[in-house]
């Protein structure tokens, strides 16, 4: 068995220049103890644990916002995806590691490999599966999403948008505060264009404002509500994006239809035959 078959593909990861405040970020791991940390050229250069930031946040008076540079382990030990399990399975037990970021050819990381991973084919079986019902939104939602303004114009939209991969931003005002969401549809539909090719807009429409196009007061779900929840709003009122909230009305999150899919697609393989195999002690 390859490390491909078991690895977890759902990947979070953190930007190396991030700026991380405790304990608010915490929400960013889900269930996993440790996250890849990438530079701004999508490469990985460290590994930040749950546990750091755990024992930040612990002292009192400490303070609450941390470079993510000053905080990842360098040379984090990595394992490829095409490696059998039985030695990616050596190198976690022999240097002591709860998660292993796994790369493609290319160098980039395409997945985590963890300890309960392990555990699941030990036992000979996948991980158990969770419902809608029990999964929070948390678990799914991609953390610190990008954010633009409503002063921005639909120009540095659209370019944030091609240079992310993105399909939607939640956009803020003056105070960093949710005001809406803009689509690649909506910026698309208002210069009468393809992102791609923005030189061919009208420059009057490139430079109007995100505030003009955005949807306002846009439906939003909680962080800690089930993905049933946000399923529900997905499929009555068609949105294909929603901004993620804490419990003091912060942007923790963005919890899109891609977002559900691929954890729909990690539950159908962990539906799946049996796991059959055994890393060595």
């Amino acid at each position: 068995m390859r490390v491909a078959e078991v690895m977890s593909r759902n990947v979070r990861t953190v930007g190396n220049w991030e700026s991380l405040e405790v304990p608010a970020d915490l929400v960013r791991f889900g269930r996993y103890r440790a996250l890849p940390v990438l530079d701004q050229q999508g490469q990985l250069v460290g590994m930040l644990s749950r546990s750091d930031l755990v024992e930040l946040a612990t002292p009192r008076g400490a303070p609450r916002r941390y470079k993510a540079v000053d905080l990842a382990r360098a040379q984090p030990a990595f394992v490829r995806e095409e490696v059998e399990l039985d030695d990616a399975a050596r190198l976690m037990l022999g240097k002591h590691l709860s998660t292993l970021p796994v790369l493609d050819a290319s160098g980039r990381v395409v997945g985590l490999l963890t300890d309960d991973d392990l555990d699941a084919v030990l036992a000979g079986r996948r991980a158990p599966v969770r419902t809608l019902e029990e999964v929070p939104v948390w678990n799914v939602m991609t953390a610190r999403p990008m954010t633009v303004e409503e002063g921005a114009t639909l120009e540095t939209a659209a370019r944030m948008m091609l240079e992310g991969g993105y399909r939607h931003l939640p956009v803020v005002d003056n105070d960093g505060n949710l005001s809406g969401m803009i689509s690649e549809r909506m910026i698309r539909e208002k210069l009468g264009t393809d992102l791609g090719s923005l030189y061919h807009a009208p420059p009057e429409a490139t430079q109007d404002l995100v505030g003009n196009t955005m949807r306002p007061d846009p439906l939003t779900v909680r962080a800690d509500a089930k993905l049933l929840d946000a399923f529900d709003l997905f499929a009555d009122e068609r949105f294909a994006a929603l901004p993620v909230l804490d419990e003091d009305d912060e942007l923790v999150g963005i919890l899109s239809y891609v977002d559900v899919l691929n954890w729909l697609r990690e539950r159908a393989r962990s539906m799946g035959e049996p796991a059959t195999a055994t890393p060595a002690p």
